[in-house]
């Protein structure tokens, strides 16, 4: 492991239930063993539960809340992420567009700056087989 800067181990469950009309619910947990160079780091699980919405024209909406609890400290960690998405197909074989956008809010902060946020773009080429 002297290679590598880092490793991490997750083991997680996930299950997804139709409500109606598209509009999916989701939880999961997922377990997350974390290594650096030095040894290990500790461990977190996390709960997850979400709602998937059809938005129309290949636009899709999901509401993510998290809850993060870490073995080296008594306190939970909470983070709510939204994210926008859109697939598309691209032509008759099967090649499909999938673009995603999530604001992610950081649970590190600096007290002088406030809260950091990250915007995740993804943009992937499907392919069906």
């Amino acid at each position: 492991m002297s290679a590598l800067s880092g490793l991490i181990q997750p083991e997680q469950l996930t299950g997804r239930i139709g409500v109606s009309s598209g509009i999916e619910l989701s939880f999961g947990y997922r377990h997350v063993e974390d290594w650096d160079r030095n040894g290990r780091l500790p461990n977190e699980e996390r709960l997850r539960q979400m709602v998937l919405v059809p938005l129309g024209a290949g636009f899709s909406g999901r509401l993510r809340f998290e809850q993060r609890f870490n073995s080296s400290g008594s306190e939970v960690g909470f983070r709510l992420r939204p994210r926008l998405g859109f697939n598309t197909p691209i032509n008759g074989h099967g090649l499909s567009l999938f673009a995603t956008s999530e604001f992610c809010p950081s649970e590190n902060r600096r007290k002088s700056i406030g809260p950091s946020v990250h915007l995740i773009l993804s943009l992937l080429l499907l392919t069906r087989q």
